[in-house]
């Protein structure tokens, strides 16, 4: 339990920081102004607030340990299927069925 919260606090840090380290990159890509930049910082830091508000809201309704156990449960099965998406090697990636 204590290796799932650590992980999930880890992620949350790397998200955030992201896109402060990916910004001159973007900024030279998408031509981007210093405006455009804090406005979409701005937006993702609002969405940041209102996901942990709703998820704080969800955690509580289902509790902690069931949560985390479903977050666990969707990582292995999202590292479960790009494994084998890529082991697979036809060239297809996800669009295999299409």
């Amino acid at each position: 339990m204590v290796a799932l919260l650590f992980f999930a606090t880890a992620i949350n840090y790397i998200d955030r920081a992201s896109l402060g380290v990916l910004e001159p990159i973007l900024a030279r890509a998408m031509g981007w102004t210093a405006l455009d930049y804090a406005n979409i910082n701005f937006w993702f830091q609002v969405g940041y607030a209102v996901g942990f508000v709703a998820q704080g809201w969800f955690i509580d309704w289902i509790g902690v340990k069931r949560a985390f156990a479903g977050v666990a449960e969707r990582c292995v099965e999202a590292l479960t299927f790009t494994g084998t998406e890529t082991v697979k090697g036809d060239g297809e990636g996800l669009n295999a069925g299409a």
